[in-house]
């Protein structure tokens, strides 16, 4: 029995004396990934929007407007598509209003002067503007904050799933002073 607690206190003290590296665990459990999301996967195949297409977008959404600006910054997806249709929609409105509003009224087929057809296709022209305008000016908002908006999602996506990669040209000068060195960065 002596011999027995002899030989298993040697072997709890034998198995507890293995040296480890303070802060380092050892594991062999494979590592947990998160799932990658579709809106992530989509967010990092579209990458970020530079500067170009962002002072082309800003300048396509004030010249041309129905979602025009997000097409050039790759957003239309996005938000583009809400400025196509409202601001057709409300130009639409206007265009089918304004020949009724700006008519003159029969004077000489002998019935009464009748306004009310008029005034209500006035009223739906002026909404029409100030829907057309709102629009147009929501959308020039949205082409000057949305880029940078989508590349925060974007950095946020890129620290959630690290295991994308990325490579990147580098030129150094060398540690002599004489020449440099080129070459590839891969960063995973």
């Amino acid at each position: 029995m002596r011999t027995f607690l002899i030989l298993f206190a040697v072997a709890l003290a034998a198995h507890t004396a293995h040296a480890q590296a303070p802060g380092l665990t050892m594991s062999f459990e494979q590592p947990v990934q998160n799932p990658m999301s579709a809106a992530d996967q989509r967010i990092l195949i579209e990458g970020e929007i530079g500067d170009g297409q962002w002072g082309a977008g800003v300048l396509g959404s004030v010249v041309v407007g129905f979602g025009a600006g997000q097409a050039i910054q790759g957003r239309w997806h996005d938000t583009g598509w809400i400025f196509t249709l409202g601001e057709s929609v409300s130009l639409g409105a206007v265009m089918f209003a304004l020949p009724v509003a700006l008519s003159e009224s029969c004077y000489d087929c002998g019935r009464p002067h009748d306004t009310t057809n008029s005034d209500r296709a006035a009223y739906v022209m002026i909404g029409g503007l100030i829907a057309f305008a709102g629009f147009h000016i929501w959308e020039v908002g949205d082409a000057l904050i949305g880029p940078s908006l989508h590349n925060q999602r974007f950095e946020d996506a890129r620290r959630r799933h690290p295991e994308t990669y990325t490579v990147l040209p580098y030129v150094v000068p060398s540690a002599s002073g004489n020449g440099g060195v080129a070459g590839l960065s891969l960063r995973f």
